[in-house]
């Protein structure tokens, strides 16, 4: 399988399991993907990153927005670790 290809099937499956960019990118470079098959696949994909952000903390915590300072920062490291960016994780967390 040609690395574009591999590229595209794991962007795309990774993002359905509600995984974010950054992490996605490691796991392809990890494996050795290039650097320019890694960027083109996900620019090309279609999926929304910050409503992916938004969604995935809405399925773990809830609909509702964190009440208090420590509630917020708990559900920003969740979300780093699954691969997203401070644009996300604002976007996820906007009133």
């Amino acid at each position: 399988m040609s690395q574009t290809r591999y590229a595209d099937a794991m962007v795309a499956s990774r993002a359905a399991r509600g995984v974010g960019p950054v992490r996605i990118r490691a796991e392809l470079a990890a494996v050795q993907i290039d650097d320019a098959a890694i960027e083109r696949a996900l620019a090309e994909t279609e999926t929304d990153w910050k409503a992916l952000a938004e969604a995935v903390r809405a399925k773990r915590f809830g609909v509702e927005q964190p009440e208090d300072f420590p509630a917020k920062a708990k559900q920003m490291r969740f979300l780093q670790r699954r691969g997203f960016d401070m644009d996300m994780l604002n976007a996820a967390f906007d009133d």
